[in-house]
């Protein structure tokens, strides 16, 4: 995961002015990261199809946001297929992957700069919570930092006082900072939360205020599975509300 292609990806989520030159001279900003052709055709071709986030259907010009969001797709695409390689290496059991941005004042900002991996020896079907609490003070296996850290979360203290109580995520600590994004009224925010995901399969309804626990009977992991925590603001087609889109052209500021 650590390699040249997923270091440049993480970099072109996290600032703006790599991205930007990637746009004006994708060879020479490819050859300076060292990607290979391969690497680079594949990224050019998907920054190609970025999406225009159009309200009209007819705009052709992309935000920045649209490239972006692009990339991230790469880079989930390898994320899910370096830790599935990372897995196999383990003992049998459930892995949980935690993604991060560099900002702990704003942790959904660039949410895929970093990430950690940590294994739970489950053989049998267990809860994410169940999964989770089983290291939960235990450094990861695997970090993109290269300094691994303990596991530790924080459950938002308005859903543990409902009637039943309900353990959805409101904070993760990272080296020694606070990375806090407590879920909102999904109805009216478009502020970015801790979102799980199992396997990278989005789950409507299953997180976020209003939502059900990551520790209830419906969130199974089962051996081999990887559930995935991100501090994103998933689009409606998930279930929620859409991030703030951005107006600003990708044509203004180019290298």
């Amino acid at each position: 995961m650590n390699n040249h292609f997923s270091v440049y990806l993480r970099e072109l989520l996290s600032n703006d002015d790599a991205l930007k030159k990637f746009l004006a001279d994708p060879i020479t900003s490819s050859e300076a990261a060292k990607l290979t052709k391969a690497e680079r055709s594949v990224l050019r071709r998907a920054l190609a199809g970025a999406s225009t986030v159009s309200t009209n259907g007819y705009a052709i010009v992309r935000p920045l946001a649209g490239y972006r969001q692009a990339v991230a797709m790469v880079y989930n695409v390898m994320r899910n297929q370096a830790i599935s390689m990372i897995s196999a290496t383990t003992s049998p059991g459930v892995n949980i992957a935690v993604s991060w941005g560099p900002d702990p004042s704003e942790p959904g900002n660039y949410p895929f700069r970093n990430i950690a991996l940590w294994h739970s020896p489950q053989t049998t079907p267990v809860t994410i919570a169940t999964a989770m609490d089983a290291v939960r003070n235990q450094n990861s296996i695997y970090s993109s930092t290269n300094t691994n850290f303990p596991l530790v979360y924080k459950d938002d203290p308005q859903f543990l006082s409902m009637h039943p109580p309900k353990r959805i995520i409101s904070s993760f600590d990272i080296h020694g900072e606070t990375y806090n994004a407590p879920p909102q009224d999904r109805n009216t925010s478009t502020a970015p939360f801790w979102f799980w995901s199992i396997n990278g399969y989005p789950n409507p309804n299953d997180s976020g205020t209003l939502g059900e626990s990551y520790a209830a009977p419906t969130a199974i992991l089962h051996p081999g599975d990887c559930v995935y925590w991100d501090c994103i603001a998933p689009g409606p087609q998930y279930g929620f509300k859409s991030c703030v889109k951005s107006d600003g052209a990708h044509t203004m500021g180019l290298a």
